[in-house]
């Protein structure tokens, strides 16, 4: 396909010809790439018409992005032709002046009666010189005009205007012009009818991905080792940046796509993985970064992610369960989709926040960052994958199928035996009976005596889990998809477990709250809404008595009882939720104590008038959201 485009170019200019061309194509799939890196080079070595065969074609390529008027785009070809021209003296100048358009508008440089009038004085006779040229009415006869971007003019510019000056270029004075756009976002009737005249043949620029994808590795700018690793890889790259057999790409998210892993790759053939551990999983390890790289920035490019928007693909433990409860609800539908799109492999799948970030734009590249979250995804414990998870990892791959079946089957009964010992974590529980049980049961095991082991084990473990804020979200079930007896029986001992760690956690963390509640009010303030919103996804007062916060709220100073009284406006008055029965008891002991304070006073001061406010805070609080809930 680019030589049938290359052929119809280089043709053009080798023909008197009185039309332009234009170069068509999707935003983003590599016209202008292809013309600056590419054809370019060919067409400098190309002779102009009418020069006697002694001078080549100089290529310039002017962005129309923006352009308001004729004349603007006329200062844009002259701004950009002018170092070229035989001067060496501004050479300096123009470098100061280029930088300038780049940051402002270059119809307020420029009038109608030619280049830089109005700010001759400033740039002295550099402009002088400038405008000098531009009155000679220079000739373009050696040069190809590429004018980019045409249909991103600004809406002052007429389509008929831009292409009646391309015509006095082409018609006229027989100069070589490629117009470059997408003609699907053009939509003026007008432009189709002045077309007709202007432009006599129309490219469409479709692309060939093997020809686009070696000569973007051959032209990178990155090491001889890189390159040779990006070759290697053609197949997962046109599996990624192709779809239902289309050949598109989208250049510059391929670039992007490169360029984040290849600073990746970089880094970890400089500094290695940390541990010999993940060094053994490289090939790995770098075929799932790029994959994620990949499904991130092509993503991101159609507006479906964004640095603050994830859709959920930071849950991806939700995958696993999902499987393993053999359901895939609405909340997971573009995390699968992702997975199979991108990865394939859904036990291949880890999300990584550093590389996120990276290609979203939320964050500089850390390697550190990428080495913990690998040592995570690959449960790395001192520098080593322990036993038991590399039967886990190696049972749970995709292509599992694969193993030998006295292989696998003896790896069943290892994996088996390293839960009954206890040495995974509990939440890899449910994931273990999912696996001895999928397939018919190879093993002939009871479902009921494997479960009734597996909580036996879970529960001595207890005391060294740590409370994770998302087990019971990760856990529910879909009532499409019901689990039966022995998954449901053995999550929820899981889930009893962690709640268990959640109120031993928060009565630790409660009393350091309530000692830095009367010491240091705005430490506890921060810590204090952290804390809650962490264990309970909203604000809230439990473990707290309503005689606690009366004595500390007394002992603040004014400045944090001010605080104090916009911690309950904003985490009660300001909620949606209702008070549950504790905070309702808590908040009328509160008031009652400070309803008895303030009786018979009248404020003579700040702190009676911040007492006042509480006790206001706390009667609408009670009027608005004092509803008692009837247990039966």
């Amino acid at each position: 396909m680019m030589n049938r485009i290359e052929n119809v170019l280089l043709n053009y200019l080798q023909t008197e010809t009185n039309h332009a061309i234009l170069l068509t194509g999707d935003w983003g799939s590599g016209k202008t790439y292809y013309l600056k890196e590419i054809f370019f080079e060919k067409a400098k070595e190309i002779k102009t018409i009418g020069s006697g065969a002694t001078i080549k074609y100089k290529p310039l390529l002017i962005s129309l992005y923006g352009a308001k008027s004729v004349d603007d785009v006329k200062d844009r070809i002259w701004l950009k032709l002018y170092p070229i021209l035989d001067n060496k003296k501004t050479q300096n100048g123009l470098s100061i002046i280029n930088g300038i358009i780049k940051s402002i508008d270059v119809t307020k440089l420029i009038g109608k009666e030619g280049i830089l009038e109005g700010l001759i004085d400033n740039f002295g006779k550099v402009a002088t010189n400038i405008n000098k040229k531009a009155k000679e009415n220079q000739k373009f006869d050696n040069y190809l005009l590429c004018l980019d971007d045409l249909e991103r003019t600004n809406e002052a510019l007429k389509d008929e205007e831009i292409l009646g000056f391309v015509n006095s270029l082409v018609e006229h004075d027989n100069n070589k012009v490629i117009l470059i756009a997408n003609e699907d976002k053009i939509n003026s009737e007008r432009f189709k009818e002045i077309k007709e005249k202007t432009i006599g043949f129309t490219l469409h620029f479709e692309q060939n991905f093997k020809e686009v994808f070696e000569n973007f590795v051959e032209n990178y700018n990155t090491t001889n080792s890189f390159k040779n690793y990006l070759k290697e890889q053609y197949e997962p790259f046109y599996e990624l940046f192709t779809k239902d057999g289309q050949s598109n790409v989208n250049y510059r998210t391929l670039k992007n796509t490169v360029t984040v892993f290849g600073q990746i790759y970089h880094l970890i053939e400089e500094k290695g993985l940390g541990s010999n551990a993940l060094m053994a999983l490289k090939e790995i390890i770098l075929q799932d970064i790029l994959r994620f790289t990949a499904g991130i920035s092509i993503e991101f490019r159609k507006g479906n992610l964004s640095y603050k928007d994830n859709k959920g693909l930071s849950n991806y433990n939700t995958v696993i369960y999902s499987k393993i409860l053999g359901n895939e609800s609405d909340k997971d539908s573009f995390i699968l989709k992702f997975i199979r799109r991108y990865i394939k492999n859904e036990n291949r799948y880890h999300y990584y926040k550093s590389i996120y970030e990276t290609v979203t734009g939320g964050n500089t590249f850390d390697l550190e960052r990428l080495l913990e979250e690998l040592r995570k995804n690959n449960n790395v414990i001192d520098g080593n994958i322990p036993i038991q998870y590399t039967v886990y990892n190696k049972i749970l791959e995709h292509d599992y199928l694969r193993i030998p079946d006295r292989e696998y089957k003896q790896l069943l009964r290892d994996l088996k035996n390293y839960a009954i010992h206890g040495v995974f974590k509990i939440t890899d529980y449910p994931t273990v009976l999912y696996a001895l049980f999928r397939d018919g049961n190879l093993l002939n095991l009871s479902e009921r005596n494997v479960t009734r082991q597996f909580i036996s084990v879970v529960n001595k473990k207890k005391n060294g889990h740590i409370y994770h804020p998302l087990l019971a979200k990760n856990y529910t079930p879909d009532p499409n998809f019901p689990l039966n007896e022995f998954q449901q029986k053995l999550i929820d001992s899981i889930l009893k477990i962690n709640e268990e760690a959640r109120k031993h956690e928060a009565d630790d963390k409660l009393s350091d709250l309530k000692q830095l509640c009367s010491s240091d009010f705005p430490a506890f303030f921060q810590q204090f809404l952290t804390f809650h919103y962490r264990n309970t996804g909203n604000f809230s007062l439990e473990g707290f008595s309503g005689s606690f916060l009366y004595s500390t709220f007394l002992k603040l100073s004014n400045s944090e009882k001010h605080d104090f009284n916009n911690l309950l406006y904003l985490g009660y008055l300001d909620s949606i939720y209702a008070l549950k029965n504790y905070e309702l008891d808590l908040f009328e002991d509160f008031k009652s104590k400070v309803d008895k304070k303030l009786k018979g006073k009248n404020p003579k001061a700040n702190s009676t008038n911040l007492l006042k406010k509480l006790q206001e805070v706390l009667n609408n609080i009670l009027e608005k959201k004092g509803k008692r809930t009837i247990n039966y």
